[in-house]
């Protein structure tokens, strides 16, 4: 079994690739379109290429607003520096479907609307999304310390671990979420044993 530091290292390390990939991004450019034979005369006006349109996206599952409000509400009070109160409102969560961020939030992307983004703009992107990361994930490592400690640790695992499968399940959500979501279920794991 690995140990706390080891996990640790090869989450930072697979961070880095993921950051890596998408900095230096998909160096394909879109093919060119086939030119005309010399012999044409070239008389029509040159075509333009569509924009690109999104798909919408498919729900596999229901999305739960009201969880995904309070998880919202959660990740507020974690960064006012209300920590027990942030930690309290992450546990007290009903899920009843997929996580869902607020459209604002650049954790609301799918994977494929992040790689569909131009180079710069998902540079710009990636940074919004790290540092949202950064707190969603502190404030996940504090529920699981709640759950080291007290009578009532098992909720507070509990919450952390249906919180990390929800992550680690949705087949549309960012990569680096579902990363999130597969070390929680993990050190859940660990602390239920």
């Amino acid at each position: 079994m690995m140990s706390e530091n080891g996990r640790h290292t090869v989450c930072l390390f697979l961070s880095g690739l993921l950051l890596v990939a998408a900095l230096v991004g998909c160096k394909k450019e879109a093919e060119p379109a086939p030119t005309e034979p010399e012999e044409q005369e070239q008389t029509s006006a040159p075509v333009t290429q569509p924009a690109v349109e999104t798909q919408p996206r498919v729900e596999t599952r229901p999305v739960d607003t009201a969880g995904s409000s309070r998880l919202a509400e959660a990740i507020t009070l974690f960064q006012q520096g209300q920590q027990d109160e942030a930690v309290e409102a992450f546990v007290d969560i009903q899920w009843k479907g997929r996580v869902c961020f607020p459209e604002s939030s650049p954790l609301a992307l799918t994977e494929a609307e992040f790689a569909q983004l131009p180079a710069s703009e998902r540079n710009e992107r990636l940074a919004e999304i790290m540092g949202e990361l950064i707190v969603l994930r502190s404030l996940t490592k504090a529920v699981l310390a709640k759950g080291q400690s007290g009578p009532d640790g098992a909720k507070y695992t509990n919450a952390a671990a249906t919180f990390g499968k929800l992550l680690a399940e949705d087949k549309e959500a960012l990569a680096i979420l579902k990363m999130l979501g597969e070390s929680l279920q993990e050190k859940a794991a660990e602390q239920s044993s």
